[in-house]
């Protein structure tokens, strides 16, 4: 029986640590999905997202451990499209998801599953890049 793995996220300003949380999630099953959220539903505050939508799906999708990118406005939607064995979330989400994808999680008999790499933030790594330019 093969695995589908799900993982999602906004993915603007692409870093290390989507790579290593994206690793983690393809060790987890033999087919990993990626969801991105279109660039409607970002909500990371003005001018955000940096990148469009295309771009962001397509920087994933050149990732080796990625099968398989779909742009979506949000999480059930992924869910409800790709139908995965196993949700795989990054260790800030630990103490729970939104009662809607866990929810909808057991209903489904999807496992949720968190990584333990460190979680490292696009908005803080622009912040100290304006910063160290003097903008």
């Amino acid at each position: 029986m093969t695995t589908v793995v799900l993982a999602n996220g906004v993915f603007d300003m692409l870093h290390i640590g989507h790579l290593w949380h994206l690793e983690a999630a393809k060790a987890m099953g033999d087919i990993l999905w990626v969801s991105v959220t279109d660039d409607i539903h970002v909500m990371k505050g003005p001018g955000r997202p940096i990148y469009p939508q295309e771009h962001r799906a397509a920087l994933v999708k050149g990732l080796r451990c990625v099968d398989k990118v779909i742009t979506v406005s949000g999480l059930l939607e992924a869910l409800e499209f790709v139908k995965p064995s196993i949700l795989v979330k990054g260790i800030d989400y630990r103490n729970g998801l939104h009662d809607i994808h866990e929810n909808y999680c057991r209903k489904h008999g999807i496992r949720i599953a968190y990584t333990d790499t460190p979680k490292l933030s696009a908005a803080d790594m622009m912040d100290e890049a304006r910063r160290r330019s003097g903008l």
